[in-house]
Parts: C-alpha cells; structure tokens; sequence
C-alpha cells in the first residue's frame, strides 16, 4: 500500500512538473449590433430564426431577436441592423412601421408582411407566388444554381430598385430574389434553407459593407475514430495528409461499447492506438471530442447511436438509458417537473463531456472543438456545451421538437444561440460508403459553395474507407481556387472541464491538468496511466534486455575470433 502510494505521488509530482500553463483566450469583436423582428408560427423564435442567425452570425456576435409584439422602441437604439423576418401572414402592431421608418440604419425584409413596413418599403409590390428551378446572382451571371422546384413570393419593384439576385424556371420567366432600394433590401422567400442560403449569404456580404477576401475555408474531418479504429488504417491516412501539408481534424471518441459481448473499451486499452493518435496530433491532427460514447441506449453501439438526444421519444435526454421518463404528475408542478428536466440534461451533458476531456487528456489526446454525434442536442445542450468548448465542427440541430431539422451556414458563423461559440460549418457531408458517385456529389455542393465569396469547403471521411478513396477526394479538392485548408491549431481554441484547461493559439496546445484531483475522481485513469506506464516500462525493459544479450553474443564472438587468429598465427608459425 506504501510502495502505491510513493508511486502515485511521483508519478504526479512528475507528470505536474513537465507540463506547461494555459495561455488566456481573446474572443473576436465586431462593429454590427443586428435586432432581428420576427412574426412566427408560435411566436417563438423557431428553426426559421435560428438559420437567419447562422446566416447572420457570420458578421457579428450582437444579435438580438425580439417577437414582433415585444419588440420596444428603446430595442432599436444601438442597433446598426434591423431584420424583419415574416415568416407567416401576421397583423403587425400600428408601431412598427414607425420605428422602421425612423430608424437610420440599414433595414432588411424577409418573407411575408413587408407592405406593412412603411414607407421604406414602398419601392415593391407583391402579388401572388411563382415557381422556380434555378437561381441567379446578377453581380456573376455566369453562376447558377439549378433546384428542385419551389416557390418564391412575385414581387414588381419600381424602376430605379437593384435586383441583387433572380429565380427562374424557363429562359423567359424571371423573379426578383434580393431586391436592394437605398439602404432598404427585401428578400422575396419566407424559407431560407439550402440553396438559397448561398445566394443571401453572400449578398449578405454587401448589406454589413464586409468585403470579405474571396478565400474559401476547407478542412476534412476523420469521423468516428474510436478504440473500434485500426491503427493501422490510420497511420497510412495520417502519412498521406502529411505528405500532402494538409491539417486535419479527427472526430474522436473516447469509449467504445459493443452490445453484442456486452464489453466497453476504452482508449487507454490500446496504446498502439493512442500512439497513433499522438502521432497525428503532432503531424497536422486537431483534435474534435466526438461526444464521450457516440450513443445512449445500452442497445445502440458507439459511432451510431446518438448520445444527445433521445431518438425514442424525439427529445432532449431527461432520463436515464433504459429507465422511464419522469412524469409531470410526479412533480408539484408544471415548473418544478421542467427544472427537474432542464437540470437532468445539464448535469447529464457535463458529466459526458468532463469525462470525455478528461479521458481524452490522460491520453496525451487534447480535443479543441465538440461535435455532438449526429449533430444532434437540443438548444439548452448547446448553452451547457458552449460553457466547455469554443468552437463547434458539423452541422446544427435547429428545433427542440424535431432532431431532423437541422441546417448549416455556407460560412463559418457565431450565431447568438450558440453562446459565444465559434461554428465550423460543415457544408459538402460525406463519402458515403459503396456509393460510385460519393465524391463527385461531394465536389457538386462544393462547386455551389464557390458562390459565396468566403463559401467553406468541408467535409467528413470515415478512416475504414481507407486511403485509397482519400486520395482521390484531395485529387479533387486541391483543385478548387483560393482553398485554405484550416489548422485548428492556428485559433484561439480553449476547452475547459473539470480539473482541465487546453488551449490553442498560433498552432500551439496549451494545457493546464489537474492530475491529483482528476486521478481523485476518476481513479480509473490513474490506474490506466499506470498500466500503460509499466507497459512501456517492461517493452523498455526488454529492449535493454535483448541488446545486452546482443551486446554480449558480440563480446563472445570477438572474444573467440580473437583468440582462434591467434591460435591460427602459432600453428602458421610452427608449420614454418
């Protein structure tokens, strides 16, 4: 008990020395403070808004939305922006047309209600919807982008209004899309969705005056790294990203458990694996914690089961794996049940993520970015994730009623209700396996993001596919123009749990790691560490062991070759 315990104090008392402080984080400023006016279906902000804030959030971080029945004069008084978003018919107050027309800055109107805007919006009319199959900018008609059809609101703008961009659905059929008159710009769509946030993303560009440089953003993401992963595998993907000075980040999961032998596996049980990993980490790898296990249900195997979302029943996670939901008559009321709920979740996700940094660090593995598995998590999730990690890869849940509605920005974005969290959009998705067209699909959405002037180019690769299909993709992909592969590294990234600080600025990790109190919680990483120390240990071990035994097979050789010549030399002697 006595030899442990000197053993774990200078274990620590090492492992403390050697490691370096954190450096402090500095988040970005910006000059736009955006309200955004919204008539919605519950009169709630709903998926609609939350993707004019990722579209938004690409500008600036001060966005604020207020229902058009709350929204107060005093709202627009910093305000260097105002969004109207009608996203259904709706009667707006006898205020709003005041406080539009008043209001000095720069007034943009989506969707629905515009004509009760005021005299700002008196340079259009709308009359009925039409149907459309592709879409135009006029500042570069030689884009396009061909859709599925789908219908826009007519508009008849008088003579002196911009058209900034069209819809059409045959060569002599055309529809005003953006229309811009003075500092007033309406947009003739009450869906913002895939495509035509490229078309308002990038005449977004000209509303803020942010002439951004026409530089398109990439970076390629290894999904579903797990213990499940050989290592071999990738090593040899690892090489070919080197070879190629591409970074790179790698989707990493901590546990992996298999329902079928009931077993859990855990990095630590697999050096050669975490050496790998190690390896990449210091060759062009930026870590991303991919969730902690990559599932909930004791039934789902980890890399397919969802670990943030209770797919069974469509919600956020309040109950335990294969334990019933709590009901509200169990609660003295209706706010007690939905506190029980709301705090369920939180201690629920932070537990998730404090063991997954922690399991991850004690790995020598320092994750910079969270993404949840199958991007799913609810909006309160993101609030608690946003007080771990400040940069978040993938794409974005946007209702707390439907995990399948989600949506990304063309662009990397900050938007409010991510909390201070930078986005690293994903916009291209993925090779999906067995499928002969994976990669030309893949290059078809990253032709539509090239028509946003700072349009990202990203993607996922899952490591099984092998190298062999990677190749070829980057083949593709460093063929594109102004591509500027992204190293997390390079960002000011900092992840915070318990007893753990990591950041990152200009390609260094910093790390701050408690190691006596993270071992005090988790003794299991202690004895893991441990373990694989005495592993190295007995390999060190072995390797002087068979050089001494080399060493000594060589003495004895020269020893008899030695004293053979001589005997050789005497018998010469004689003979002569």
């Amino acid at each position: 008990m006595r030899y442990n315990t000197i053993v774990r104090i200078a274990i620590l008392s090492t492992l403390l020395f050697i490691l370096p402080c954190s450096s402090l984080y500095a988040g970005e400023l910006n000059n736009h403070h955006v309200l955004v006016i919204y008539s919605s279906d519950s009169g709630e902000i709903d998926e609609h808004m939350r993707l004019l804030d990722l579209m938004i959030g690409h500008f600036t971080e001060n966005i604020m939305f207020k229902s058009v029945t709350e929204v107060e004069k005093a709202d627009l008084a910093d305000k260097t922006h105002v969004f109207y978003y009608g996203q259904v018919h709706d009667k707006l107050p006898a205020t709003i047309a005041p406080l539009i027309t008043s209001f000095p800055g720069t007034v943009i109107a989506l969707g629905l209600n515009s004509e009760q805007l005021g005299e700002r919006y008196s340079f259009f009319t709308v009359k009925g919807n039409a149907e459309y199959n592709k879409i135009e900018l006029t500042s570069n008609e030689e884009q396009s982008l061909s859709v599925y059809p789908r219908s826009v609101l007519v508009t008849s703008p008088k003579d002196d209004v911009e058209v900034l961009a069209n819809v059409t659905n045959s060569p002599t059929e055309s529809y005003p899309l953006f229309i811009k008159n003075q500092d007033n710009y309406y947009f003739a769509s009450t869906a913002l969705h895939d495509p035509l946030t490229i078309a308002f993303g990038d005449i977004l560009h000209d509303v803020f005056q942010e002439e951004h440089e026409a530089v398109h953003p990439a970076y390629l993401r290894l999904e579903d790294v797990s213990p499940d992963s050989d290592p071999e595998q990738l090593m040899a993907i690892a090489k070919e990203l080197k070879e190629r000075d591409i970074p790179y980040m790698i989707a990493l999961i901590s546990v992996f458990t298999d329902p079928k032998n009931n077993k859990t596996y855990h990095l630590y049980d697999f050096p050669e694996l975490v050496k790998v990993l190690q390896y990449m980490q210091a060759n062009g790898a930026s870590i991303v914690m991919h969730g902690y296990t990559h599932q909930f249900q004791k039934e789902a195997v980890s890399g397919e089961g969802f670990e943030f979302w209770d797919v069974d029943n469509d919600m956020p996670v309040y109950r335990e794996p294969g334990e019933k939901m709590k009901e509200e008559k169990e609660f003295p009321s209706a706010e007690a049940h939905q506190a029980y709920l709301t705090n369920f979740e939180k201690n629920y996700i932070q537990n998730r993520i404090n063991l997954g940094v922690q399991e991850l660090a004690n790995n020598g593995l320092y994750p910079l970015a969270f993404e949840a598995p199958h991007y799913t998590i609810s909006q309160n999730g993101y609030r608690i994730v946003s007080e771990h990690f400040s940069h978040y890869a993938g794409q974005v849940q946007l209702s707390d009623k439907d995990w399948k509605i989600m949506s990304t920005s063309p662009y990397m974005s900050s938007p409010s209700f991510f909390h201070g969290m930078q986005l690293l959009t994903e916009t291209l998705g993925y090779v999906i396996p067995n499928s002969a067209n994976a990669i030309d699909n893949i290059m078809l959405e990253a032709e539509k993001q090239q028509m946003v002037r700072d349009g990202a180019i990203t993607a996922f690769y899952h490591p099984f596919l092998g190298v062999e299909q990677l190749s070829v993709l980057l083949d593709e992909l460093e063929k594109i123009p102004n591509l500027d592969w992204i190293d997390l590294k390079q960002s000011d990234a900092k992840v915070e749990a318990n007893n753990v600080t990591i950041t990152s600025e200009n390609g260094v990790i910093q790390k701050e790691i408690d190691y006596v109190n993270m071992y005090r919680e988790h003794p299991a990483l202690l004895t893991a560490k441990l373990k694989n120390m005495v592993h190295a240990s007995l390999w060190a071990f072995v390797s002087i062991g068979v050089g001494a035994i080399l060493l000594f097979s060589f003495y004895i050789f020269k020893v008899v070759h030695r004293r053979n010549s001589r005997r050789g030399r005497r018998y010469l002697r004689r003979v002569a």
